[in-house]
């Protein structure tokens, strides 16, 4: 019995001698084995920077058709801050008759469609047409549903005035759109400049900071050139005194604004 036991002790010391041996030849292989290549990051190839657009018309590209002898044609879209007689469009249609007999249509919110009987300011022989399709309340869905109207005849440039209406979010987008669909009609690209309206107090002044701020940032990249009334407006200071209410500009900022115009296109 004593030598089967020893001979029993003597198998399982060698085996786990064995045993050990192996474990330690095993760790010894991972440590001395190659590490594996490292894994190489697919190559990025940077997408082509899309082309600047170019612009339907500078601001001089517009002023060089005011001051040309050609027969001119303007398409104003906008809202209630040009609507009537003695506001800026009026006023700035006024000071075109230096260059050319201004015929002004003004747009029949009522009826959706032109007042029969324009207003006339003489002046030298050639023709100012100033479509004005500006109306009381209206973001750009308005002249959107009746462009085919507004725009009768192809305008030599369109003069877009919104800012105070417009959702900010939907500012820019709500631009695009309606300058698109001009030049869809037209089957070509239709010169426009995008007015920054004024400044607005109370519950508006949120509103119309944000719509100022979306065209700000999209309409030059776009191609579009901008009339800064906003800036007039601040640069004048005394923003209450050139209002008629939180939104509205009185005579006097009417008058701001149609300078601005008239210094910026002619």
């Amino acid at each position: 019995m004593t030598g089967q036991h020893t001979r029993a002790k003597l198998l399982l010391i060698i085996a786990l001698v064995v045993g050990a041996a192996a474990l330690a030849g095993g760790m010894l292989l991972q440590l001395t084995a190659a590490p594996p290549d490292p894994v190489q990051p697919a190559a990025v190839t940077a997408a082509p920077e899309a082309p600047a657009p170019e612009m339907a018309a500078t601001l001089t590209d517009i002023r060089a058709m005011v001051s040309s002898p050609e027969a001119l044609t303007i398409s104003v879209l906008g809202d209630s801050t040009g609507d009537e007689p003695g506001e800026w469009v009026d006023l700035w249609a006024r000071e075109l008759a230096a260059r050319g007999t201004v015929t002004l249509h003004f747009w029949d919110g009522a009826a959706a469609d032109w007042n029969a009987h324009p207003t006339v300011y003489p002046g030298p022989d050639r023709a100012i047409t100033v479509w004005n399709g500006s109306r009381a309340g209206a973001s750009y869905a308005y002249p959107l549903e009746h462009l085919h109207r507004m725009q009768p005849v192809r305008p030599s440039f369109t003069v877009l005035n919104f800012g105070h209406n417009p959702s900010p979010d939907r500012a820019d987008e709500g631009a695009a759109e309606l300058l698109a669909a001009s030049d869809a009609t037209w089957a070509e690209p239709v010169p426009g400049a995008i007015v920054l309206q004024n400044p607005s107090l109370g519950l508006w002044e949120e509103q119309t900071a944000g719509s100022v701020a979306a065209l700000r940032g999209w309409a030059p990249g776009a191609g579009y050139p901008l009339i800064d009334v906003n800036a007039a407006f601040r640069a004048r200071g005394g923003l209450p005194g050139l209002l008629a209410d939180d939104v509205h500009p009185n005579s006097a900022g009417q008058q701001l604004w149609a300078d601005t115009v008239r210094a910026a296109l002619g």
